[in-house]
């Protein structure tokens, strides 16, 4: 454990890593992480990752960059409704960044080819809770 962590970057961790990553962040850096980077990051259910984001309101700076979704996982949460379109939209509950000044959404799936829609719902997701980017877009 890592007293007043202030940056915070990940390379190629599956998806329960990120899960138990975020979690201790959560626990131990929510005051004082102001930069979270995950590379190559698998990540097939957004809302768990984003409902982890709630309790780092002081990031100023938040990039996936290049996480992997598993194309069929993607389109399979789609189209059945889960995870972040279950129209609960449970993760949002508190969900505020009122710091984070710089977002990069880069998502693929398991061949490296861009997934343009995940990214696109990410983001705007992320922005509607986020006053400072809210502000310059």
């Amino acid at each position: 454990s890592q007293h007043n962590l202030v940056h915070f970057e990940l390379f190629d961790i599956p998806e329960t890593g990120i899960n138990e990553i975020l979690n201790s962040l959560k626990e131990s850096q929510h005051n004082s992480l102001k930069t979270l980077i995950l590379n190559n990051a698998r990540i097939n259910y957004n809302g768990t990752i984003l409902s982890y984001m709630k309790y780092l309101q002081n990031l100023q700076e938040l990039r996936f960059n290049k996480c992997i979704c598993n194309r069929n996982v993607f389109f399979n949460n789609k189209n059945n409704k889960n995870d972040i379109f279950d129209g609960e939209n449970n993760y949002e509950e508190g969900l505020w960044l009122p710091n984070l000044k710089y977002l990069q959404v880069d998502y693929i799936d398991g061949k490296g080819e861009k997934l343009n829609e995940l990214s696109l719902i990410i983001s705007s997701i992320l922005i509607r809770c986020s006053p400072l980017i809210n502000s310059n877009v």
